[in-house]
């Protein structure tokens, strides 16, 4: 089984109760929205989605490491606590952007491992657009935004 990375909102202590109870059905409950960027990556390539945003918002790249918590951080999953700095830093990126995001995301991603052909994919996509999407979902609702890795 592969890497899951996912970006959800909802109530960390509901959500971190869940998890360090293994109540799988309970976690899934309390998860509002869900961005799902389970698409072959690796962690550091969120942070290189974070500094490509930079393009879109007009504002300094931002480090994704240095605007998250650990909540979790267990041998097979971990939970974080996203800033609301990074969560307004990707919330600007105006939302008919997203595809060019991701496009330039896959370009540096290209750049960063030259031995691998990595292709843009419509899940892709998809993640991005509901990134940006639930990012501002969080400002208008004042909501926790986490970030949740599984193997």
């Amino acid at each position: 089984m592969g890497l899951t990375l996912s970006f959800i909102m909802g109530s960390s202590a509901m959500i971190l109760n869940a998890l360090q109870s293994d109540d799988y059905d309970l976690f899934y409950n309390e998860i509002d929205e869900e961005a799902d960027f389970s698409l072959q990556l690796q962690p550091k390539d969120i942070e290189t989605l974070s500094v490509c945003a930079s393009e879109f918002n007009g504002n300094k790249p931002m480090s994704f490491r240095k605007q998250i918590a650990v909540l979790l951080d267990d041998e097979d999953k971990g939970l974080f606590l996203i800033s609301d700095k990074w969560i307004n830093y990707i919330g600007s990126i105006p939302l008919e952007k997203h595809h060019a995001l991701c496009v330039k995301w896959f370009e540096k991603m290209n750049d960063d491992y030259p031995d691998e052909d990595i292709e843009i994919t419509e899940d892709a996509i998809v993640a991005v657009k509901d990134l940006l999407e639930i990012c501002r979902l969080c400002i208008n609702t004042k909501k926790e935004l986490l970030h949740y890795w599984s193997l």
